[in-house]
């Protein structure tokens, strides 16, 4: 989805994510700015659901000392798995191996894409990824309302999670009506989720 005739170190964009640290382990590029924000389809405030990161490299090592891998992996899961409100996986995840005390729950302020855009003086977008553990549809939602009345914002590719966690937090049928309100803005699906008819 990356032009071939531009090297890659000369893209720009941004790198966006609620968890400083997690910005912190990317590269620095030299035009791409990471953004630590929660993103939703609108301003406001929401938990962010997550385990710290001492706690994950703390029992990431005991498992790994003991040789339990299966629990290793399971940990591991919350290297990526922070969230608006909760993570059904993660929870799931922790308690299996008695661990559930070790998620917190932080009040974060919640910014649309649109204001993002805006502070970052967005002017035009060739790939849109998204990886938010069942916010994509909420995104996108803020996207297609910000990009109505800015045509020219909608980016060229959207790429995004469509594996029933947005559906877990908003509603059986959120994954399609995105997909369907996407199309009816000229987009097509090229591959995922059984969105391809």
């Amino acid at each position: 989805f990356l032009p071939w005739n531009i090297h890659p170190l000369e893209l720009s964009g941004l790198a966006v994510d609620m968890q400083q640290g997690y910005l912190d382990l990317l590269p620095d590029l030299p035009n791409v700015s990471k953004v630590c924000a929660a993103l939703s389809e609108r301003l406001g405030e929401q938990h962010k659901y997550h385990v710290p990161q001492r706690e994950v490299e703390l029992w990431e090592h005991i498992f790994a000392k003991l040789g339990n891998w299966n629990c290793h992996k399971l940990i591991r899961l919350a290297r990526g798995c922070s969230a608006l409100r909760c993570h059904h996986m993660l929870q799931r995840s922790l308690g299996k191996m008695g661990l559930q005390h070790l998620a917190r729950l932080q009040k974060v302020r919640t910014s649309d894409i649109g204001t993002l855009f805006q502070q970052c003086n967005v002017g035009s977008i060739g790939v849109l990824a998204l990886d938010c553990e069942g916010y994509d549809c909420s995104i996108l939602k803020g996207l297609m309302s910000h990009c109505d009345a800015r045509p020219l914002l909608y980016p060229a590719w959207i790429w995004f999670e469509s594996n029933g966690m947005n559906d877990q937090l908003f509603g059986e049928g959120t994954e399609e009506r995105t997909v369907d309100e996407l199309k009816q803005r000229g987009y097509q699906v090229w591959w995922g989720g059984g969105y391809e008819k």
